[in-house]
């Protein structure tokens, strides 16, 4: 059977790019608020669950490289709820009603050591790509500027695995360098 990116089942000890948009071109994350609540949200759920890796939250979707360390409905069950709570809030707040996120939400497998290095430049740099700002580095909503102070990461990050896998927190910044030296446009999602 050939899986899709929304229908490739979860299996517990992987690890995956999740990602959700938006349902059309609303802007469901453009102010500080909106984003600390999704933050809240995965921070409250997702760790009996997963463990992540790297996030960004940007106006119309966000991106997660987490492994899943939970039986897959748990998991699935979590993230919905996580989806669920911030729609249900962010409709009260804005007087609307309806679905805000494309649904299922979308997955694809990190295999290669190789996938473990790029996913988390690709997300770090998302901000970038979309035109949200002009130093991905220093964007508020992403988890790289949590490497370079792991003391004030939210308790739901967990930063020692990735600098594991570049060997330093040194090899990780020089790979985002070369990287972004060398991207190609369309790759990104």
């Amino acid at each position: 059977m050939s899986y899709t990116t929304s229908t490739m089942p979860i299996e517990q000890g992987n690890i995956y790019h999740i990602y959700n948009h938006a349902v059309g071109a609303e802007k469901i994350f453009q102010k500080g608020q909106e984003c600390r609540r999704i933050i809240t949200d995965l921070e409250k759920r997702m760790p009996a669950v997963s463990e992540i890796y790297a996030y960004c939250i940007m106006s119309n979707h966000m991106h997660l490289m987490l492994k899943v360390t939970a039986e897959p409905p748990k998991f699935s069950k979590a993230l919905g709820d996580v989806l669920n709570a911030y729609a249900k809030w962010y409709n009260t707040l804005n007087h609307r009603m309806g679905s805000i996120f494309v649904k299922p939400f979308k997955r694809r497998i990190v295999i290669s050591s190789d996938d473990l290095t790029w996913l988390p430049w690709y997300i770090h740099r998302n901000p970038l790509h979309h035109h949200l700002t002009t130093d991905w580095q220093a964007f508020p909503w992403s988890s790289f500027r949590f490497y370079l102070e792991p003391q004030t990461a939210p308790s739901f990050l967990n930063t020692s695995f990735l600098l594991n896998q570049y060997g330093s927190l040194q090899q990780m910044l020089a790979h985002h360098q070369v990287a972004s030296a060398s991207w190609i446009e369309n790759e990104l999602v």
